[in-house]
């Protein structure tokens, strides 16, 4: 039998466009790259009812050196010990990163811009003093400015102190859910702590895919995504376990100056919603709804509610 040129040609060129478009369609239904960083606000915080704040130092160094994990702390610096801190000389020693988190953390709508700027400026000068730090500055309570010339100024603020915005990208709440775990401490119930793990631990791996989601949706690709912690003790009681938890996901956990590298850090947006971190902002400035964007569990009455459901904390009246 003489083999048809032209028909094998055909039929390998169908083959070859097959192909083509399976390795399209496998690649447009395939999960964008999720990566992730951690960061924690507020650091060094004070003395709790449950652990001081060495205790929560110690904590949370030994969850993430164990796992080799970078992480950034955005200080206030008012909270720190008069000369050199110990808190932050520990975290700079295992080479952990410091920002800037402003001295007083006051709220950017509450004070005029160059107040607030010489606000930054001060806690800018304490930390340059310290190995570790990078000029990375992010705003008390995510507040940018209640107007348009104000958060434009203190944009300009910031460039002029050669400080870059340290924005995050998943917002969780965990400090609410701190406030509560502090209730439940002083509380004539049992603190089960087996509980608030599983609750601590399943509501930010949530919250970090129902961003990565989000973005997905709605950009068909995501950055690389800076995860809004706070050095509580929830933080320090479960960070080890959190991190597991984390990778089991999918997640790859990078360097926070890796993620400030993604072109989103170059983005700011033209939107007055800053307070849900740089991924909503984009988002809104497209015209998505702000309140559509809100994670559901998030909301403090949904969080309060699944506690009180669990026995965690006192029921309201």
């Amino acid at each position: 039998m003489l083999f048809d040129v032209s028909k094998g040609l055909y039929l390998m060129n169908k083959l070859i466009k097959c192909i083509s478009l399976s390795c399209l369609l496998l690649a447009s239904f395939s999960p964008l790259a999720k990566q992730i960083a951690i960061t924690f606000d507020d650091a060094p915080r004070p003395d709790t009812t449950y652990l001081n704040s060495a205790e929560r130092n110690k904590h949370l160094l030994s969850a993430l050196n164990k796992h080799d994990v970078t992480a950034m702390f955005f200080i206030t610096t008012k909270h720190m010990q008069d000369g050199r801190d110990k808190r932050l000389l520990e975290y700079a020693q295992s080479n952990q990163l410091l920002a800037n988190h402003s001295h007083s953390h006051i709220s950017a709508y509450k004070i005029p811009s160059a107040d607030f700027i010489a606000d930054v400026a001060k806690a800018h000068q304490i930390l340059q003093t310290y190995t570790n730090y990078h000029a990375y500055f992010r705003f008390p309570y995510l507040h940018h400015g209640d107007t348009r010339q104000k958060r434009d100024e203190l944009r300009a603020g910031l460039t002029t102190l050669g400080l870059k915005q340290g924005y995050i990208t998943i917002d969780d709440s965990d400090w609410y859910l701190d406030s509560l775990f502090q209730q439940a401490v002083t509380a004539d119930i049992p603190l089960q702590l087996d509980s608030w793990r599983e609750v601590y631990i399943n509501h930010i791996v949530a919250s970090a895919n129902y961003y990565q989601q989000l973005a997905e949706k709605n950009l068909m690709q995501a950055p690389k995504q800076v995860l809004l912690l706070h050095e509580n003790d929830l933080a320090a009681l479960f960070m080890d376990e959190l991190i597991q938890a984390i990778k089991k996901d999918g997640w790859e956990i990078i360097s926070p100056l890796e993620a400030y590298q993604d072109k989103i850090a170059n983005r700011y947006p033209d939107t007055m919603h800053n307070n849900q971190g740089r991924l909503a902002a984009v988002l809104a400035e497209k015209g998505i709804a702000p309140n559509s964007m809100i994670q559901r569990s998030q909301r403090p009455e949904a969080l309060k509610k699944q506690l009180e459901n669990l026995g965690l904390i006192p029921v309201s009246e």
